[in-house]
C-alpha cells in the first residue's frame, strides 16, 4: 500500500509491481518505469507518487496551507461563556474560575463582532459557532441561548450556512434544552467519558454518593434521538481501559441509525505513560469494537493536519473568553 499524504491518494500494489518500483528507486531511474510498465508509471504520475524534478513541492504545500487557512468564505467563532465547571477532573489543564460568566455588556460586544463579520466578509458562506469552557451549559439560558438566537437570525438573513458545536461534559442537558438545540440547528457535541460506570464516576461526580455516568449516557441518547451528532471522547487510563467495552451495553437500545450518529474518539490521559504500548493496543481494539457495534469511525483523512488544521491556524477565527478577551 502506498499513501500520498499531500494528495491523500492510496495505491494498492501487487508484490511484483512493488518490486519494480523498489528496483527503479535503487537504480535512481524512476523514469525508466515508463518503458518497463507504462500503466504503472502513469498511475504513479497521475496520483502524485512521481513528481517532476522541477516541481517545487514545498511551495505547493505553502499554497495548500494558504488555501485552507486563509479562506474568506468561512468564519470560526469559539465562545467560552465561563471558565467554571460543575466537575473537577484530576487531569484537567484548565484553572476553573468560580463566578466567571459573560455579562450583558460583554454579550453586546460579541454580538457586535458577529455583526461586523456578516457585514465585512463579502464572500461569507459558512459561519462555524462553537462553545467551550469551563462547562458552557452552566449558563445556557443567560449566555449561550442569546448568542445562538442572534447568530441563527443573522445567518438566515444573510443566507449563510451555520454550523454549531459544543464541547461539554453533557451532564446538564435536559429535554427543554434539547428543544432549543434542535430549533437552532445545533450540529454536534463532544462529550467525554472517563471509563465505564464507577470508573467514570471516580473522576466526574456530583458528590461522594452521586456519580454522573448514567445521567450522561441518557443525555447522549437525547441528542442522537434528535439527530445531533456526538463525538464520544473517552479519556482512558490503565485503570479504566479494561472495562470500557461495557459502555456499548448502555447504548443497546439505540436504533442502528442512532448509533451511527456517535463517533468514538479514544484519547489517552496525557499524564498516563504507556511504555509497553499495551494501552495503545487496547484503545485500538476498542475502536474496532465500536465500529462493529454500529458507531461511526472518524474519516481516514481527519488526522491530516494540512487540510484539517487547528482552528487557531485560521485567519478568519476568534476565541472569546467569558470576559470578552
Amino acid at each position: 500500500m502506498y499513501h500520498n499524504s499531500f494528495t491523500e491518494n492510496f495505491l494498492l500494489l501487487e508484490s511484483m509491481l512493488l518490486e519494480l518500483i523498489l528496483a527503479a528507486k535503487n537504480e535512481d531511474n524512476v523514469a525508466g518505469l515508463e518503458d518497463v510498465h507504462p500503466d504503472l508509471y502513469n498511475a504513479l504520475l497521475a496520483q502524485g507518487f512521481i513528481v517532476p524534478k522541477e516541481t517545487d513541492e514545498i511551495q505547493k504545500v505553502r499554497e495548500l496551507i494558504k488555501s485552507v487557512d486563509h479562506r474568506d468564505d468561512t468564519y470560526k467563532l469559539m465562545i467560552l461563556p465561563t471558565m467554571n465547571c460543575n466537575f473537577k477532573c484530576w487531569y484537567c489543564y484548565e484553572t476553573h474560575i468560580k463566578g466567571s460568566k459573560t455579562s450583558e455588556v460583554e454579550l453586546k460586544k460579541i454580538k457586535l463582532l458577529i455583526d461586523n463579520k456578516f457585514n465585512e466578509m463579502k464572500f461569507l458562506k459558512k459561519f462555524d459557532l462553537s462553545f467551550f469552557g469551563g462547562e458552557p451549559l452552566l449558563y445556557y439560558k443567560d449566555v449561550v441561548l442569546p448568542i445562538l438566537d442572534y447568530t441563527y437570525k443573522k445567518s438566515e438573513e444573510n443566507h449563510v450556512k451555520l454550523h454549531i458545536h459544543f464541547t461539554s461534559n453533557g451532564f446538564l442537558i435536559n429535554d427543554d434544552m434539547v428543544k432549543g438545540l434542535v430549533k437552532y440547528g445545533v450540529d454536534s457535541f463532544q462529550i467525554t467519558f472517563d471509563g465505564h460506570g464507577k470508573e467514570h464516576d471516580k473522576v466526574r461526580y456530583v458528590s461522594k454518593s452521586k456519580g454522573s455516568y448514567y445521567a450522561i449516557v441518557e443525555n447522549i441518547k437525547r441528542l442522537v434521538r434528535n439527530n445531533i451528532l456526538v463525538s464520544l471522547r473517552i479519556n482512558y487510563t490503565q485503570s479504566s481501559i479494561d472495562g470500557l467495552p461495557n459502555v456499548f451495553n448502555d447504548f443497546e437500545d439505540l436504533s442502528p441509525s442512532e448509533k451511527k450518529l456517535i463517533t468514538l474518539d479514544m484519547q489517552k490521559v496525557w499524564q498516563e505513560e504507556d511504555l509497553s504500548r499495551g494501552l495503545y493496543d487496547k484503545a485500538t481494539a476498542m475502536k474496532v469494537a465500536a465500529r462493529d457495534f454500529g458507531f461511526s469511525s472518524h474519516p481516514a483523512n481527519s488526522s491530516n493536519t494540512l487540510r484539517n488544521s487547528c482552528y487557531a491556524d485560521k485567519k478568519n477565527q476568534a476565541a472569546i473568553n467569558y470576559n470578552a478577551n
